[in-house]
């Protein structure tokens, strides 16, 4: 879902949440030293005052550099059922 997910987070489009909120994910967890995650800096979002083309072109555009950093493969989480009894111990 994320990959298609585009967010409108300060004014400006990203093609998806992990783009969106990279800068306070890299400040809380001190990224900065890691180079794999150059990538994700080097992401510019479409700004405000783009050209109808170039949101067009944002749109339109499908798998970007940037995605080949996010799993190929979903991760199956359940949350536990909170009104079971075995949880409420």
């Amino acid at each position: 879902m994320q990959k298609t997910c585009t967010q409108l987070y300060r004014t400006m489009l990203w093609k998806c949440p992990a783009l969106a909120y990279f800068k306070q994910l890299e400040a809380k967890l001190n990224l900065h030293h890691l180079p794999q995650w150059q990538p994700f800096r080097d992401y510019q979002a479409c700004p405000p005052d783009a050209s109808d083309a170039e949101v067009h072109r944002f749109v339109q555009s499908k798998a970007i550099p940037q995605c080949g950093l996010c799993p190929s493969h979903r991760t199956k989480f359940v949350h536990p059922n909170p009104l079971q009894p075995s949880v409420l111990r």
